[in-house]
């Protein structure tokens, strides 16, 4: 997975479940249910980003597309609910894009491993 690295050496990005599991290696999607995925933020000082001046948007993309959807979670503007749409067993990958609307740049971050269970 490619990742950007802050000077402390914590990760740029992270993610991870309602239940605060990390899912940045490998999310584990359950057939049948939907999933709440949280995109965390890091500066170059290790310091998780809550806010991003300017505001930012998370978009999710799934290889192959029929994989799963993301819907957004009104409110929660680092979140999306995450749907499988294949069947048990299929296996695929997930591109986190985070455009930066102050100057609109774009940072995507993947492949992440996905799993139907």
């Amino acid at each position: 997975m490619e990742v950007q690295h802050g000077i402390s050496g914590v990760r740029a990005f992270r993610l991870f479940d309602a239940f605060n599991s990390d899912f940045t290696e490998h999310v584990p999607l359950v057939s049948g249910d939907t999933t709440r995925l949280e995109v965390r933020l890091y500066d170059s000082t290790g310091a998780r980003r809550t806010a991003i001046p300017g505001g930012a948007q998370v978009a999710f993309r799934f290889d192959p597309d029929s994989l799963a959807v993301a819907a957004p979670i009104d409110g929660l503007p680092f979140w999306k609910a995450v749907t499988p749409t294949s069947g048990v067993g299929t296996e695929g990958s997930l591109f986190v894009s985070v455009l930066f609307l102050a100057d609109s740049s774009t940072k995507t971050y993947g492949p992440i491993q996905v799993l139907v269970h």
